[in-house]
């Protein structure tokens, strides 16, 4: 998955649901976060501007669903955004 993040003050935040961490199976992101806000294995995360005069981020992040079915993954944008995305898993 690949998002493009506004950058207010330089930074982005992107928060995921729990569907993301226990179903999606979130394994890395790229690039690296400056800042992990929670716990080694929930996000959020926060990212810094490539340059000064950056107004977005670009985030990939790699994921390896744990099964099979319907997933629905929320994602929240510095805080003010919140996507949600509806997934069919396939073995």
């Amino acid at each position: 998955m690949t998002f493009n993040l506004p950058l207010q003050n330089g930074t982005a935040t992107l928060q995921a649901g729990n569907a993301v961490v226990e179903k999606l199976g979130s394994q890395s992101l790229f690039p690296r976060p400056s800042q992990n806000l929670g716990s080694p294995q929930v996000v959020p995360f926060r990212f810094q501007a490539a340059s000064p005069e950056a107004q977005s981020a670009f985030v990939q992040m790699t994921i390896q669903p744990s099964g099979i079915g319907p997933v629905t993954s929320t994602y929240s944008i510095n805080g003010l955004t919140s996507v949600s995305i509806k997934q069919f898993i396939v073995p």
